[in-house]
């Protein structure tokens, strides 16, 4: 079992995405993406490599959460990094991928 920790660039976007959602939509929203979130740290924990690699970045992996966002991994001595959690209705550009 892997350990999974965030950057404070991934729960800085989180804390980005979890703002707009209180702001346009519901709790229920909000308490589905925890709740989805917290199933996706689970299932990286007992499956660090079921996400594919992204082309940009060789070591970076892409796990989809509920359509609207990706969360970006590093895998490494048995501990998973968040090091994003992007809203795919952006511009890929605006990614930042950096694991602090």
């Amino acid at each position: 079992m892997f350990k999974v920790k965030w950057s404070q660039n991934a729960l800085h976007d989180l804390a980005s995405t979890l703002t707009y959602l209180a702001e346009n939509f519901t709790t229920k929203e909000i308490t589905a993406l925890r709740t989805e979130i917290k199933k996706m740290e689970k299932l990286l924990s007992d499956n660090p490599y079921i996400a594919k690699l992204i082309p940009e970045r060789k070591e970076v992996r892409k796990l989809v959460v509920m359509k609207y966002n990706s969360l970006y991994y590093l895998v490494a001595n048995k501990e998973i990094t968040v090091v994003s959690f992007f809203s795919n209705r952006q511009h890929l550009d605006k990614r930042k991928l950096k694991s602090r």
